[in-house]
């Protein structure tokens, strides 16, 4: 986190930063806590930026036995984080901060991931069409916020 908090430092404008990660990044956190709170300093030094932030859910994972736990980690920071996200958001009720933090839970369940074959071998990455569906599922998403700024 502290490489993307550093790049952050660096941009002068960036209409929209889109944080996606998986739970390969957190093998050694076990604490929904932690990772949660790391993605959302990175929301906070964009913001102090004026950039929009979007965070895409974490997926799960099929990769073996500590699946389910890792699922479970996985449900339980996705909850922190839109619970992070829904109180922003009252707190910035009246004023235009309201549209800098978005959500977007990830768009597919487990059945649906090993049914259509989107995850690749090591049950972390995508295949080429799993990253393709994830790029049109956000393609609208991403350009309703960013033409958020032109209404």
């Amino acid at each position: 986190f502290h490489n993307v908090l550093n790049k952050l430092t660096e941009v002068e404008r960036m209409p929209l930063l889109i944080i996606w990660m998986g739970m390969k990044q957190f093998e050694t956190v076990l604490d929904s806590d932690d990772i949660a709170e790391s993605v959302i300093n990175i929301h906070k030094a964009a913001h102090q930026k004026g950039i929009k932030t979007l965070v895409l859910g974490f997926p799960p994972i099929l990769r073996d036995k500590k699946s389910d736990f890792s699922n479970q980690l996985t449900n339980n920071v996705n909850e922190k984080l839109k619970d992070w996200i829904d109180s922003e958001k009252k707190s910035y009720a009246s004023s235009k901060n309201l549209s800098m933090i978005h959500y977007a839970p990830f768009p597919l369940e487990i059945e649906e991931l090993q049914r259509k074959e989107y995850y690749a071998s090591d049950g972390y990455h995508f295949t080429p069409e799993g990253y393709k569906y994830i790029g049109e599922y956000l393609a609208s998403i991403v350009q309703n916020i960013l033409n958020s700024d032109i209404a």
